[in-house]
């Protein structure tokens, strides 16, 4: 193996040169597509809800209500609707060239929280990453504002009014969307579950702890607007429908509520490919519409574990680490051993960064501890939480600090500022303490990601515009190779262990060709479609933990040029 400069092998953000050419198929005539769909039996011997995709909105409602079917719920955003559909429909629809379609899964919590709980947080997060030294300076996301897509938050009562508004009191709730019902809401507390209000004040809780000089805030962008999205029940349960709604009224609401930054702290089983996922599409049209999206890696703590749409290669991923309950001793902080690993099962690395995300204190109410939650050694009606959840909470709190340093970064740019001034865990011989499958850039600092001057970095060799248009897709640098390691390919095609020594020599990662046997592309493996959102260890299990320290390293993302190999293969 070769030696390779600090973290330049880590392209989690840069694809190879290799893409992949699709080939759109022209939609079928409406009388053609009608014919097929109305052959369908229409006995119903079982009905369940999809997603139907096609080139436009207009023709999918034109066939299928000519066949009968009945469109449930529209979302421009990715030219797809849902429809409740029988067997025989779903083998008619196809044979329609011009439609694909998913079944709509099902989607939940990973452990359903109580109903009508107060939530407040108090620990060290904000100087954990470094987020306190930029309070102290004025920023504080003020303007900048943050959709959360979740179980809703609870903005009323003594807790959730530090949500809703700033220390002057003046608002800073911009809107609350329901998209389990379709509709604009005006419930202060519609969260009967918990994660989304959890996940919330990581992101902008302004309660202060502590005193004197050590009085500082918990949430990580104290000052940012909240946007709440529902898109889960009281039992924590969702579907594949719902997350595009929510996704969708985002999408279309963007400029009129000013939404720069997305958290999405879920995440369901990858059984495809990043760009034919449904939520992928969604995400990536989010992201390309300037919008800075954040999703939790998962936590499965398995390799090819990266849920969606974590594995989308164009967002930000963020793995979780623990700090040893020692928040100011870096030297025995892990990753945590539930983080879920790379690469994905489409050759990029992942997750991007990890935040310290495990037995984070929140306060609840008295009669809320006894049945479900661990109490955290502070007491006082505080337990603690753990999960990757949290630590895309955290990651979108600095996105939201970085851009309100500079409202003008694209979200790629935003990206590189945030994996460039990550701390990566390195031994003395300079050695990853842990693989970048597992760290990925490494701990995030807020403070050296606003300071830092890097741009450009981020996201190389893609070209997302042509993925949208499902003209080319593309995979990342990651092979396996016939020992069944994980290795990244260089720029002269020498295959890298991903926990080599590091040289000072920059390296970039540069693509080759599609094809041969130079290319062994990682399979996914069939499993359900359950959308989980990623807040696991709600009941405190103990969290096995992993060797290494972070050090003062950055991690550099390398440049990489693009060559298309067409008809490499097609959809």
């Amino acid at each position: 193996m070769k030696l390779i400069s600090k973290a330049t092998i880590l392209a989690c953000s840069i694809a190879l040169t290799l893409s992949v050419q699709s080939e759109n198929t022209p939609d079928l005539p409406v009388t053609a597509a009608t014919k097929v769909l109305a052959s369908a039996s229409s006995e119903i011997t079982e009905q369940q809800s999809y997603i139907i995709q096609g080139t436009s909105i207009a023709h999918l409602t034109t066939v299928l209500e000519a066949a009968g079917v009945s469109v449930a719920r529209e979302f421009p955003i990715i030219n797809s609707v849902s429809a409740v559909l029988t067997s025989d429909q779903v083998k008619a629809i196809t044979k329609i060239g011009s439609l694909s379609l998913k079944q709509d899964g099902v989607v939940k919590t990973q452990s359903p929280m109580p109903a009508h709980m107060q939530w407040e947080i108090n620990n060290n997060i904000a100087q954990q990453v470094e987020a306190h030294r930029l309070h102290t300076i004025g920023l504080k996301g003020r303007g900048v504002t943050i959709a959360i897509v979740d179980s809703g938050t609870n903005v009323n009562g003594d807790y959730g009014r530090r949500l809703a508004e700033h220390e002057d009191g003046s608002n800073r709730l911009v809107a609350k969307y329901d998209a389990t019902l379709g509709q604009l809401s005006t419930v202060k507390n519609d969260d009967q579950n918990g994660h989304g209000t959890h996940v919330a004040n990581i992101i902008g809780s302004r309660f202060k702890h502590g005193t004197g000089v050590w009085h500082r805030y918990n949430g990580i962008a104290p000052e940012a607007n909240i946007l709440p999205v529902k898109a889960f029940d009281a039992e924590g349960k969702s579907n594949y429908s719902t997350v595009l709604d929510a996704l969708n009224w985002i999408y279309q609401n963007r400029d009129k509520k000013r939404i720069q930054v997305v958290n999405l702290s879920l995440g369901t089983a990858a059984t495809s490919r990043y760009w034919e996922d449904p939520i992928n599409q969604a995400v990536t049209k989010l992201w390309d519409a300037g919008i800075v999206v954040v999703a939790s890696a998962g936590n499965n703590g398995e390799e090819l574990g990266i849920t969606v749409p974590g594995n989308n290669p164009y967002i930000i991923t963020a793995g979780a680490a623990t700090d040893n309950r020692t928040p100011f001793d870096y030297s025995d902080d892990r990753i945590a051993s539930f983080s879920s690993m790379g690469p994905t099962y489409d050759g990029f690395v992942k997750p991007d960064v990890v935040a310290p995300a495990t037995n984070i204190a929140v306060k609840f109410q008295q009669n809320i501890l006894a049945r479900k939650l661990k109490l955290h050694p502070l007491g006082h009606d505080y337990a603690e939480i753990s999960g990757t959840s949290q630590a895309a909470a955290i990651v979108t709190g600095v996105a939201a600090l970085v851009v309100q340093n500079n409202p003008h970064l694209s979200p790629d740019d935003v990206k590189c500022k945030i994996m460039t001034a990550a701390r990566a865990a390195v031994t003395q011989e300079g050695k990853y303490s842990f693989s970048p499958f597992k760290q990925g850039a490494g701990l995030v600092d807020a403070y050296e990601a606003v300071m830092t001057h890097t741009t450009g970095c981020a996201n190389k060799g893609l070209d997302i515009k042509a993925d949208i248009a499902d003209t080319a897709h593309f995979i990342g640098p990651v092979e396996q190779t016939d020992t069944g390691e994980f290795a990244i390919r260089l720029f002269d095609g020498t295959l890298v262990n991903a926990d080599e020594h590091w040289s000072t020599q920059l390296i970039d990662i540069n693509g080759g060709h599609w094809g041969g046997n130079r290319m062994r592309l990682l399979e996914a493996h069939a499993t359900d479609n359950a959308l989980d959102l990623l807040g696991a260890h709600w009941e405190g299990q103990t969290i096995d933990i992993n060797g290494g320290h972070w050090g003062g390293d950055k991690l550099r993302i390398m440049a990489q040029s693009t060559q298309s190999v067409e008809n490499a293969e097609s959809n």
